[in-house]
């Protein structure tokens, strides 16, 4: 299987991300422990973007193996309530 591994690198070097707590947000999410909507997922993609079906297949497992929860709310909220409560501690 191969894992997903992030890797940025800036002018100062390479740098390594910790997720601390996964967490997603989407409108109407897809719940990744679902067969159907794991294919609906997969069809998303061209048969020939092999390297991408491979990524997601990738992720979808990570996502069984690593549960995480998924807010059924518009991103934009959820991102400016998580780093709120990073600037306030």
């Amino acid at each position: 299987m191969a894992w997903l591994t992030p890797e940025w690198t800036y002018a100062t070097g390479k740098t390594t991300i910790r997720i601390a707590q996964p967490l997603g947000a989407g409108l109407n999410p897809l719940d990744v422990s679902s067969a159907e909507d794991r294919l609906r997922l997969r069809s998303y993609f061209w048969p020939d973007q092999t390297n991408r079906v491979a990524r997601m297949d990738s992720a979808l497992n990570l996502a069984r193996i690593y549960p995480t929860t998924i807010e059924k709310v518009d991103s934009i909220e959820c991102l400016a309530r998580q780093l709120g409560n990073l600037v306030e501690g």
